[in-house]
């Protein structure tokens, strides 16, 4: 006999309907763009939901009595912590969406340090890559999303190069 399935009140125990509902809406609305990378950008801030169900990329309020350079830095390390833990993905192209998304909330919340109201007026008046005037820090965006495969990083030691060491 096959073992029972498990009913409704079960599944809701173990699995919160919110969370839930979260993972298919995200999946539903972008493949590429769900599971464990929209959850955590929601609960940081840089992303929200929609009237029509999907993720927008919203300003950081907190951010906004930081200079300019130390915004820009924030986001850089974001961008590049996102790229570095998953470096070994050989799907990593399609983290092109999350870096699109963290760009317009850097964007965003410059917009709003500024006063500028959208997006599109703080690229016009810093550029492509949010130029800071003072320092000139740029926004970190990828050349290539090729994934990178270090399976030997360094070479193995030979006994007379121990030898000597020690």
């Amino acid at each position: 006999m096959l073992p029972k399935s498990p009913g409704r009140e079960t599944l809701r125990a173990l699995f919160p309907l919110t969370y839930l509902v979260e993972c298919w809406k995200c999946f539903r609305t972008s493949p590429k763009f769900c599971g464990i990378m929209c959850v955590p950008l929601k609960e940081k801030g840089f992303v929200k939901w929609n009237e029509m169900g999907k993720y927008v990329p919203t300003m950081r309020k907190n951010l906004t009595p930081l200079d300019h350079a130390d915004i820009l830095e924030l986001f850089n390390k974001k961008v590049r912590g996102f790229l570095n833990y998953y470096s070994f993905a050989s799907n990593r192209s399609s983290f092109n969406q999350i870096v699109h998304v963290l760009h317009m909330s850097c964007a965003l919340t410059l917009a709003l340090k500024y006063k500028l109201k959208t997006a599109s007026k703080t690229f016009n008046r810093f550029g492509k890559c949010l130029t800071c005037p003072a320092t000139g820090m740029i926004l970190f965006r990828p050349s290539a999303y090729k994934a990178i495969h270090l399976y030997n990083p360094s070479p193995i030691a030979r006994a007379e190069q121990v030898i000597d060491i020690s």
